[in-house]
């Protein structure tokens, strides 16, 4: 039979992923090599299956993707329809779809909600109990002082943010929605949420949010709050990676590096209310928040990006644990309903 002390931490990690081997056994000894498995969902990627246990393994796997895909090309998308752009390369970008005075307003609201919850867990009998209702786990470490510098926060359909699903449902990326979407309520509201980070956040390792699948499970819109400078770490994706080969070769620790080092790569959009909206199969990462502006009362050297996801109703299982969403919206919105919901 297999010897599951003998595999290195990776092999045990795919095999969790893949289902092979027996589950209890592979997950008691990746806990005994220092990894945290917060939950087992299939619908989840492997990068978002498992926490990576070592926070010094993780920057050193994220510095070492940073090396290859920064030498990379530079990915130009082709001049064709934002339908047609994700379909082809799992992702779009998309000028201009919230107003700064909006995206400022409800950047305000997050960067308030981010000071409570943080007040509340510091209170908290059960940290991690509370951190559960207010955020999802990012895939990141904590950063060199070894406390929490990304947040992904779960936001409320407050009034700021109807505010901002409003102008967004009437701009051209809720033109692309209802393209992928046509019947609003075969769609199903998966995360309404924002992820904060401040100078000193340390960079993701590259990471899909779903396993790959024949057809699409999921599509996440993210939307710059304020303009994203280059030191802010902006997130970084590689079109065309939504494809089983790509999965493959990122999945084959001998091919990895060569897919880095081939594959153009993007840098979301860096001015405010500007979009991004790409397929859940797409290799993608935050960057490393290294701004640093002195004084700052309006904190504009934290990065703030709201986002929302839908997924074809019944095309993805919603998880308690994976669900960056409040558990009062959970399961209760189309994309036809949210946008009445706004007054769309």
């Amino acid at each position: 039979g297999l010897l599951y002390s003998d595999m290195k931490a990776e092999d045990l990690l795919r095999m969790l992923e893949t289902g092979e081997g027996d589950e209890n056994t592979i997950v008691a000894l990746l806990k005994e090599q220092g990894y945290e498995i917060d939950f087992v969902d299939e619908s989840v990627s492997g990068e978002a299956l498992y926490g990576a246990g070592d926070e010094g393994d993780l920057i050193a796997r994220a510095d070492q993707e940073y090396e290859l895909t920064r030498n990379s090309p530079t990915c130009i998308l082709p001049d064709s329809t934002p339908a047609e752009c994700l379909k082809t390369h799992g992702v779009a970008v998309l000028k201009n779809v919230m107003s700064p005075e909006t995206a400022f307003a409800l950047r305000s609201m997050i960067l308030k909600a981010r000071e409570t919850t943080e007040q509340t867990l510091m209170t908290s009998g059960d940290a991690d109990d509370a951190a559960e209702v207010y955020m999802s786990s990012v895939l990141a470490p904590k950063g060199s002082e070894g406390v929490r510098k990304r947040w992904d926060l779960k936001v409320p359909l407050c009034t700021e943010v109807k505010a901002g699903l409003k102008e967004l449902f009437t701009s051209s990326l809720g033109d692309l929605l209802h393209e992928v979407f046509p019947d609003g309520e075969a769609s199903i509201l998966q995360e309404l949420a924002a992820i904060i980070s401040i100078p000193g956040a340390p960079r993701q390792v590259l990471h899909s949010d779903t396993t790959y699948t024949d057809e699409a499970v999921l599509y996440t819109a993210f939307i710059a709050l304020q303009n994203v400078t280059q030191d802010m770490g902006p997130t970084t994706l590689l079109p065309g990676t939504h494809s089983a080969e790509a999965h493959q070769l990122f999945d084959d620790a001998m091919q990895k590096d060569q897919l880095l080092r081939g594959t153009p790569h993007l840098q979301a959009p860096i001015h405010v209310g500007d979009a991004v909206i790409y397929d859940s199969r797409l290799l993608h990462c935050g960057g490393a928040n290294e701004e640093r502006r002195e004084g700052q009362l309006d904190r504009l050297d934290q990065r703030v990006l709201f986002y929302f996801s839908f997924s074809p109703r019944g095309g993805l299982e919603q998880s308690n644990n994976v669900a960056s969403i409040t558990s009062e919206l959970q399961g209760k919105y189309g994309l036809a309903s949210l946008r009445r919901a706004v007054g769309c």
